[in-house]
């Protein structure tokens, strides 16, 4: 029983020492972690200083450029050859600017000056997909509750509806405006869209329980069970289209589903994207219709003029977007 006590003894000393060891190392690496941490804040500010000046200059000497074009003081191929140089400049600036801390726009009005820029790539990429999964979670609960509205017609469900739609896009504008700080390219009219989304869903959770709204509602559940199924069609397609352009070394790591188009996409997409964006023409059309006959009700002329802004602006940005894909086959062709 001795010898058993003592190499317990001995054990129990051999785990405190080590313990105490550990914690001394430990403490070593924190405080080399607190001075590097220190060391990458001071480059940071640095950085962003620099680039802050160096995006100003560059701009100036854009402006002096036009000025000494405008006099003729230098030649139009070394004007262009100049402009050329300092607009790539820029652009390498804007690729510079991804890797440190930004917190803007949507963000910095809730959150305040907090860094939501991830450090790593690697991470970057993981947030990424947790964005792409959250839209197909969100949109196949969308689909499964208009369902669900067909079948049975209450306003307390409808309320509900209404307001998954609004937190749906509340959500996905916060996620948004977060990947935008860690370098995807998401396009303001998609924001815009969003926001004019989630107060669309404001007002038709608002809207009084009457006539008029027993007449739009289900043209609506239908709008929003068609747009939930386009938006699945697009989500399959292009994210599909996403890894095979990263297989292949062609994509970028942070573009989103969103903001993907392609050749092959749009031969199959194209036409149910027309339709939803005619569908919103129409539900505005719908909604002007009754707006004449309800002058006390001003949920149906304010919801009228976001579905004609929605449908008008989603045409638009998509001819563009075809527009750009034409020239960039011309292009190539040449």
């Amino acid at each position: 029983r001795l010898e058993v006590r003592a190499m317990d003894d001995v054990g129990e000393s051999l785990d405190w020492d080590s313990c105490k060891s550990s914690f001394t190392d430990l403490k070593k690496v924190f405080e080399t972690f607190v001075d590097l941490n220190g060391q990458v804040r001071n480059t940071q500010t640095a950085c962003q200083k620099g680039l802050s000046k160096q995006r100003s200059t560059c701009k100036d000497l854009l402006k002096l450029l036009q000025k000494q074009r405008a006099a003729n003081t230098i030649t139009e191929e070394e004007h262009a050859t100049k402009k050329a140089e300092l607009l790539d400049r820029l652009s390498q600036l804007d690729a510079l600017a991804v890797t440190l801390p930004m917190n803007t726009g949507l963000l910095a009005w809730l959150l305040g000056n907090v860094n939501v820029t991830l450090p790593h790539m690697g991470d970057r990429f993981k947030y990424k997909m947790e964005y792409e999964t959250f839209k197909l979670k969100g949109t196949i609960a969308i689909i499964a509750s208009a369902l669900v509205l067909l079948l049975v017609s209450h306003r307390a469900l409808d309320t509900a509806f209404h307001l998954l739609l609004g937190c749906y896009y509340f959500t996905l504008t916060v996620r948004e405006w977060i990947l935008i700080a860690n370098g995807s390219r998401i396009k303001l009219w998609w924001r815009v869209h969003h926001y004019l989304t989630i107060f669309l869903s404001f007002l038709m959770m608002q809207w009084p329980d009457s006539v008029s709204y027993d007449t739009f509602r289900l043209q609506f559940v239908y709008f929003s069970l068609y747009l939930g199924v386009v938006q699945l069609l697009q989500f399959r397609y292009q994210l599909t289209q996403l890894y095979k352009q990263r297989s292949l070394g062609l994509g970028d790591l942070m573009a989103t589903t969103t903001e993907l188009p392609n050749k092959s996409t749009f031969s199959v997409l194209i036409i149910v994207l027309f339709v939803a964006y005619v569908f919103q023409l129409y539900n505005s059309s719908t909604l002007w219709s009754l707006a004449a006959s309800n002058n006390f009700e001003y949920h149906i002329s304010a919801c009228a003029i976001i579905f004609g802004v929605l449908g008008v602006g989603n045409v638009i940005t998509t001819l563009k977007v075809l527009a750009r894909k034409a020239k960039t086959v011309a292009k190539k062709a040449e």
